[in-house]
């Protein structure tokens, strides 16, 4: 019953601030970083602007999210970037392994800095989760505040998917994923407890993991993505989406795990393709007998590199006497480069 008066309370608090509360001329909304942003749709802009301090928190998770994206795949083929950005959410071809990632990750990103600020009281519409009730037998209290996942998780879907494909089957892949995200998000929240003077534990509040952990929890997922394809329900009226089998002699027909990350299509990014925006691997730096996708022979596919040492100077161990003036010594570093050719 709870839950359902809170989704009543918050899709009216969604539509009653974007409805104007005079009878004059609508306001001009100002040049901020919603209207700007390359690739966000009417419907996420509508968003941005529905509940203030809410485009704050979504830019920020953006920003986060890309920037743990771009950290986890520094050393993969694909580096979580695409041939002339022109979408700031799409950093991948569609319904590829890692579009998958790049939805998760962004709709994670999203729900944890909405929550964030959701407990800083920087958006006006939500404050600190309510108090869970405590297990039977338990000897301490759910005391302070709650991170509010469930505002967090709930603004960012419905901002992930208000600029998604009218294509069917990459919509449910997008959901999938999004949900996927928030999943692991909602999972890993920390328990932290105060003490008292007895050493015994008073009370206990959640809050959120660091973002790092959620983006390794992510790539792990991505490694053991499925590819999956979407089957008709027995009324013939809707879609929903089965795994695909890996190997020959095995049937498919089991349906993802919800926390599961789901593709459609198999990519490679070995060679760069125009038509796709994928960049290739040529120029890229790598690593030697590392025997991790971050070595020569995996990170080149097989093509070779070459090999650059230069010498850079630079002053080091310098020292600063009480009455002499600082000296320092000229050191050369030697750098060497390995780049795919």
């Amino acid at each position: 019953m709870n839950t359902f008066k809170w989704k009543i309370h918050t899709l009216l608090v969604f539509w009653c601030i974007s409805c104007s509360t005079g009878t004059g001329k609508r306001k001009s909304r100002p040049n901020v970083w919603c209207e700007k942003a390359p690739g966000l749709s009417d419907g996420q802009r509508k968003v941005c602007h529905r509940v203030p301090g809410l485009q704050t928190a979504i830019k920020k998770g953006i920003e986060k999210g890309l920037s743990e994206c771009e950290r986890e795949f520094k050393w993969s083929r694909w580096n979580c970037t695409l041939l002339g950005e022109k979408n700031l959410l799409q950093r991948a071809p569609d319904g590829t392994k890692e579009t998958a990632f790049t939805t998760a990750m962004l709709s994670a990103a999203i729900a944890f800095n909405i929550a964030k600020a959701c407990t800083a009281k920087d958006v006006t519409e939500c404050s600190c989760e309510g108090v869970k009730r405590p297990f039977r037998g338990q000897p301490w209290k759910w005391k302070g505040c709650n991170v509010n996942i469930r505002f967090g998780s709930y603004a960012a879907e419905r901002f992930m998917m208000s600029g998604r494909s009218n294509d069917t089957k990459l919509k449910m892949m997008s959901r999938h994923n999004v949900r996927a995200g928030l999943e692991v998000l909602k999972e890993n929240r920390v328990i932290r407890c105060t003490v008292g003077n007895t050493g015994n534990v008073k009370s206990c509040h959640l809050t959120l993991p660091p973002l790092e952990k959620i983006s390794r929890i992510l790539k792990a997922k991505y490694n053991g993505a499925n590819e999956v394809f979407p089957s008709l329900r027995e009324n013939k009226k809707s879609l929903y989406l089965l795994n695909r089998a890996r190997f020959r002699n095995r049937q498919s027909g089991n349906r993802p795990k919800k926390s599961a990350l789901v593709f459609l299509v198999k990519s490679q990014y070995c060679y760069r393709q125009d038509e796709y925006r994928i960049l290739g691997t040529q120029g890229r730096l790598c690593r030697r007998n590392t025997n991790k996708e971050d070595d020569c022979i995996f990170l080149c596919c097989g093509r070779g590199y070459s090999r650059n040492v230069s010498h850079k100077k630079r002053f080091c161990n310098c020292k600063k006497g009480p009455s002499a003036p600082c000296s320092c010594k000229l050191c050369t570093d030697v750098v060497i480069e390995n780049k795919c050719l």
